[in-house]
């Protein structure tokens, strides 16, 4: 999370940094959901096999 706040501080300067800020939340944002799709097929999973 601190990566995030540093791209905030960066994004005052000129757009282009306003942009790789965009680029940062969407990354993280995208790797939480990408983790819990993976636990909730695993659960799914574990449901099939018992």
């Amino acid at each position: 999370m601190i990566f995030q706040q540093e791209e905030k501080i960066l994004q005052y300067k000129d757009g282009s940094e306003y942009l790789r800020e965009s680029i940062a939340n969407w990354r993280y944002l995208y790797g939480v959901m990408e983790q819990k799709t993976m636990s909730l097929i695993q659960e799914q999973l574990k449901q099939i096999c018992i």
